[in-house]
């Protein structure tokens, strides 16, 4: 039996290696994410399953936003995470 791995390599999509790499990776995330999201309706993202839990578009907004900030710490520490998100497919 042969254990075969599969190897992730992320092709930059800046000139700056390291910037690069990051972009990439969140593209990946993004289009995983679209794939996954594929046939569920925007009331599914918005409802709250239990008022003590968040929704599906809750927690997609809070990890962009800590996408953004591991990226824009590593290369433009002035920018913020915009106070409204909109989900673009």
């Amino acid at each position: 039996m042969t254990d075969e791995r599969k190897v992730l390599v992320l092709e930059p999509l800046a000139d700056d290696p390291e910037v690069g790499r990051w972009l990439a990776a969140l593209e990946d995330a993004r289009r995983d994410t679209i794939h996954e999201l594929s046939g569920v309706s925007a009331e599914m993202v918005d409802a709250r399953p239990d008022p003590l839990l968040n929704s599906i578009g809750t927690l997609l907004a809070d990890n962009l936003c800590r996408a953004y900030r591991t990226v824009r710490s590593a290369t433009i520490p002035w920018l913020t995470c915009p106070g409204k998100l909109q989900m673009i497919a």
